[in-house]
């Protein structure tokens, strides 16, 4: 489980105090409120503030508060992301590993960001446009802040055409396919939980997507997507079904899916453990 900072915000620059205390209250991220006439809080926590006012903030303990300021050149989003990953992963030098659970739909697309195992954000596009640029400032973010790069998508299969279309593109990122790895999933009945968190309903389209992040695929790679693709569509190759966890309703199969969807939004457990008791589940109730 992850320990999540407390969060202090301490500027004198009204317009980035407006924006940030906005844009963490859409996150849903409680914080609060100093003046420079406070003292430094002597425990864990993440300091937001702008470089122009590091001046005036004196003494805190660098083994407990973290500063993040803003420079006047930085574009708010990526400033924003530095924000979410010290808060909902922890205050690192490097970042290594970044996953991506996609869920592509006619009208809307639903996209889900892991990072160090953990969740990161999710999304809600309408084209692919916007999502492949999204896709990219996450990917800058994490080059700017790692070590050993590792990236991996999972596309859901719901629309051929269209998870085609934006596989293809994707790869056009990536000289060599082995710093990422592409994996086709089975999106079957993925779009049949509720999720509800501090009051707010969890856009459907972004459930979907964290319900493939969840489920194993077929692997692909720049050299073999396209046959793969073909021989889907011609029926030579068929994903695992999960149809049969979610019709076994008196399994309690969709009740236990929620109740780790919700503990996986909170940072209380991570992908690879999500994972692991998902298979442990399925070994008890389903053999």
């Amino acid at each position: 489980m992850q320990n999540k900072l407390k969060i202090f915000l301490l500027s004198d620059n009204s317009k980035f105090f407006f924006r940030i205390n906005k844009e963490l209250a859409q996150y849903g991220i409680k914080f609060k409120i100093l003046n420079f006439n406070n003292k430094i809080p002597n425990l864990p926590c993440i300091i937001l503030t702008t470089s122009n006012d590091l001046d005036q903030i004196t003494n805190p303990n660098p083994d407990l508060v973290k500063i993040l300021a803003k420079n006047p050149e930085e574009p708010l989003e990526k400033y924003l992301l530095k924000v979410l990953a010290a808060y909902r992963i922890g205050c690192m030098e490097n970042y290594s590993k970044m996953e991506f659970a996609i869920d592509p739909g006619v009208k809307h697309i639903g996209f889900v960001v892991f990072l160090e195992d953990f969740y990161l954000n999710s999304h809600t596009f309408y084209n692919l446009d916007s999502l492949i640029e999204k896709i990219k400032s996450y990917i800058e973010f994490l080059e700017e802040n790692q070590s050993n790069l590792y990236l991996e998508f999972k596309f859901g299969m719901g629309i051929l055409s269209l998870t085609l279309e934006l596989v293809s593109n994707l790869y056009s990122l990536f000289e060599n396919d082995d710093l990422v790895r592409f994996y086709l999933i089975d999106e079957s009945k993925s779009s049949k939980i509720s999720v509800v968190i501090d009051g707010r309903r969890m856009p459907k389209h972004e459930v979907s997507a964290l319900i493939l992040a969840l489920r194993d695929g077929i692997e692909i790679s720049k050299k073999n997507y396209i046959n793969i693709f073909t021989n889907i569509k011609k029926k030579k190759i068929k994903l695992i079904s999960y149809s049969a966890n979610f019709q076994k309703e008196n399994n309690g199969y969709t009740s236990f899916l929620k109740d780790l969807i919700l503990k996986i939004i909170k940072g209380e457990l991570s992908l690879t453990s999500s994972l692991e008791k998902i298979h442990n589940w399925k070994i008890t109730n389903l053999l």
